[in-house]
Formats: C-alpha cells, structure tokens, sequence
C-alpha cells in the first residue's frame, strides 16, 4: 500500500493542473474519474501497490523537492533526497557524539552560508 501524504497529493494536484479535465487525468492515470475525485478531496488515502507502479512514473516528475520537503519513508524519491540523505548521515552518528558534532556543522552552516544566500539572486 501506498500511503498518499502531503508530498504525493501535491505531486497529484500538480499532475491534475497539466490535464484539461479529471476524465483526462482519470484516463492519463488507468483510474475512474470517480477515484479521481475521491483522490483530489483526501477521501482516499492511499493506492494498493500494482496502482502505485504503474501511475508513480507519471506522477514523480511533480513530486517537489528542497525546503518545502519533508523527508518521508513514503515519499517516492526518498531514495535520491538529499535532505532525507542528511537526516540518515546524523543518525549515523552515535548519540553521545552528536552534541559536538551539531556545534561543529552548525558553525559551518554560519560561516558558508552568505555564498549560497546570492546563487539564485
């Protein structure tokens, strides 16, 4: 089963704003304009695995990554997440030597951060 969370029902809605009609995306996706609808109102929460592979190719070009993206075990690109990378990097440090380590990479973020504030400007 694949759960549809905040990450997936904004890549739905993106998908659905490409198509002219919920029929279309209906027909895009193999599904009914009737789960389209429950889809788009949250009355469906999840799809059962088969639906999932055969429509996540088409949905995970919507799927957004960055600061808006929380790391998620269900998100379809959790795999190549930078962020979700990080978060399994901390982890991996052992607890009693976290403390150190946060001091360390957060004065870094400090000193590194004014050059990556101007790249998009």
């Amino acid at each position: 089963m694949k759960i549809i969370d905040d990450t997936v029902f904004e890549a739905l809605k993106q998908f659905r704003a490409t198509c002219d009609s919920q029929q279309e995306m209906a027909d895009k996706l193999g599904l009914s304009r009737g789960q389209i609808s429950r889809i788009l109102n949250r009355r469906t929460v999840s799809f059962e695995n088969q639906t999932w592979a055969r429509i996540s190719p088409l949905i995970e070009p919507y799927i957004k990554m960055g600061e808006s993206c929380l790391p998620c075990s269900s998100c379809p690109k959790k795999d190549v997440c930078i962020l979700q990378a990080l978060f399994d990097n901390i982890l991996s440090i052992p607890p009693e030597n976290r403390e150190a380590w946060y001091r360390e990479l957060n004065e870094y973020v400090l000193r590194n951060r004014a050059k990556y504030m101007e790249i998009n400007k």
